[in-house]
């Protein structure tokens, strides 16, 4: 005999009764012909800012056509009062994260709390009704990785049929699953029921992916294939030519007064005189004017001169004195750099906040920092704390 609808919505939450202890399902609303249930699915998906989006999916077969028209009419009664489903589940699950909230010391909150109804053909028939929310603050967080487990105070059982997926955040991956899943893949963790939790579990650890290194290597091409080099040497000359050619265009852009032809010519005659030769060309042209005496200033303007012959600009035109580039800091050189204004010490997830940047990226980058002995990873409660290594303390340790 299959378990009823609304009773299985929260009985789920039971079964998987975190730290709230036993639930009753008094209460529960039911509605008037409700289709068996063959299966469920529980799918945990962690986010990266430590929060999850729970998916409970309740899946009934249905293998006739009259089971597909039932389930049809369901639907109907299901989308006109979805409330009366949803309703209780909300607040049965509200109370589960309030107590996972107290014994935990994490503040958290449920949101976002929806439910649909579909069928789906393929591979076969399934009428499948969707729970879904969002578990604020579900993880914990350790040196940068994500700890899921510890809102499983009692323990947790799945039944027979039953399912559990744990999916790790994007850019993470599973460092450690206890007990062992029944099947992992592209991190998705899956336990089949029937299945005994003991307390605290499913204990899993997600760390960051490590960062991975491009590197370039020279193969020959192969029998009827694809020479990518000759390829690549092909798209750069286009390159090249392309550029050479708006530079050519830019000059002879740049002179009205000239022809095409002769402005090419001078230009191929001013590359192999050289600059000095063609600044007395130049005073020759202009008379008396600016005699070649050698002097710096002189030769100065024969470069501006140039310059602007071969479409640039000179300093006088287009380059302020006082504007200044920024040096390209690393990442290691920003950390410091807030560490510093921060009186030499930062919570990590400050650094997170500050420059904008991932826990997985922040936290690999203070292990190289730590490594080189740039930092100290301090402890303090529950908080990571990051400390500059100053310069005296850096000799003190050496001598």
């Amino acid at each position: 005999m299959g378990r009823s609808l609304a009773r299985i919505a929260v009985a789920f939450v039971v079964l998987f009764s975190l730290v709230a202890g036993p639930l009753s399902t008094t209460g529960v609303a039911q509605a008037q012909t409700q289709p068996d249930v063959d299966n469920t699915v529980l799918r945990i998906e962690v986010h990266e800012n430590a929060s999850a989006t729970w998916e409970l999916q309740i899946r009934t077969r249905l293998r006739t056509s009259e089971q597909k028209a039932e389930y049809r009419a369901f639907q109907r009664r299901f989308e006109n009062d979805t409330s009366a489903f949803l309703g209780p589940f909300a607040t049965r699950i509200n109370g589960t994260v309030d107590a996972a909230s107290r014994a935990t010391g994490r503040e958290m909150n449920a949101t976002d709390f929806s439910a649909s109804t579909s069928i789906q053909t393929v591979p076969r028939q399934w009428g499948v009704v969707s729970y879904q929310f969002r578990w604020r603050n579900f993880t914990d967080e350790d040196d940068g990785r994500l700890v899921v487990g510890d809102v499983f105070e009692s323990g947790l059982f799945i039944a027979e049929n039953d399912t559990l997926e744990v999916v790790a955040p994007a850019e993470y991956r599973v460092a450690s699953a206890t007990p062992s899943a029944t099947s992992r893949e592209d991190g998705v963790l899956t336990w089949n029921g029937p299945e005994t939790f003991a307390d605290g579990e499913p204990l899993v650890v997600f760390e960051p992916r490590p960062v991975e290194t491009t590197s370039v290597e020279t193969t020959a091409a192969e029998p009827n294939g694809t020479n990518w080099q000759t390829i690549g040497g092909t798209v750069g000359a286009v390159f090249f030519v392309v550029f050479v050619a708006v530079g050519y265009w830019r000059r002879v852009a740049g002179d009205e007064t000239e022809g095409e032809h002769e402005r090419a010519l001078r230009a191929d005659e001013q590359t192999a005189r050289g600059p000095r030769d063609v600044g007395k060309d130049k005073s020759h042209e202009a008379g008396a004017g600016h005699p070649d005496d050698g002097s710096p200033e002189h030769d100065g303007e024969v470069a501006r001169d140039e310059v602007e012959d071969a479409g640039g600009v000179s300093a006088e035109d287009g380059v302020d004195d006082d504007v200044s580039v920024d040096p390209i800091l690393t990442d290691e050189d920003r950390v410091q750099n807030l560490l510093r204004a921060s009186d030499g010490r930062i919570r990590q997830k400050d650094v997170v906040t500050e420059l904008d940047w991932s826990k997985s990226k922040v936290s690999r980058v203070l292990s190289r920092m730590e490594d080189d002995g740039t930092i100290e990873k301090l402890r303090l409660g529950r908080e990571n704390v990051i400390e500059l290594v100053s310069a005296s303390t850096t000799d003190e340790d050496t001598d």
